[in-house]
């Protein structure tokens, strides 16, 4: 593996549930397991933001699974669109990872997990101002530097993290 995964642009319809703002929903689900195949699950944690890159990956890994290689955590929850407009979604990752906002692919699982060197992979998504998007990010690492961020843009906006106040989760 370790090619390139290619940008795509997609439509994705809204979640139906009810919105809700602030609170203690903020952030993303996520399960934290010893294996770069979500073998063992270890952990469960609430994450505001997805903004790990190295060397802060492999130091919360350690502390959520007992090591900072061989591990995966798959995060879980919803995003919102702060307008209507078609986004870049996409994620700066070193080791394997995968997007799926809605039930639809972004990003092919086409990184390979013993990648060493950080890449982007991203794809365009049309959004409704407001509305809930279903969105589930996993991130799989062998050994070697590990890291991921989880970012967004409009195309007159620079790449940032996805703030907290656009994720939530549900247990």
């Amino acid at each position: 593996m370790g090619t390139a995964c290619e940008p795509h642009a997609s439509s994705v319809g809204a979640v139906s549930s009810p919105a809700t703002t602030g609170g203690p929903n903020q952030g993303l689900l996520g399960d934290y397991y010893r294996g770069i195949n979500f073998e063992s699950l270890v952990a469960t944690h609430v994450d505001p933001l997805i903004d790990f890159l190295p060397p802060k990956m492999a130091t919360l890994a350690e502390q959520r699974t007992g090591s900072p290689h061989f591990f995966s955590v798959r995060w879980h929850g919803q995003l919102r669109a702060r307008s209507s407009a078609m986004y870049t979604i996409g994620i700066t990752v070193t080791g394997g990872a995968h997007v799926v906002l809605n039930g639809q692919d972004l990003t092919s699982p086409c990184c390979d997990p013993a990648r060493r060197s950080s890449f982007l992979v991203y794809a365009g998504a049309s959004l409704q101002e407001g509305r809930w998007y279903d969105i589930t990010l996993e991130h799989q690492q062998t050994d070697g530097p590990s890291g991921i961020q989880l970012w967004s843009n409009l195309p007159s906006e620079t790449r940032a993290p996805i703030p907290h106040e656009d994720l939530r989760h549900f247990r």
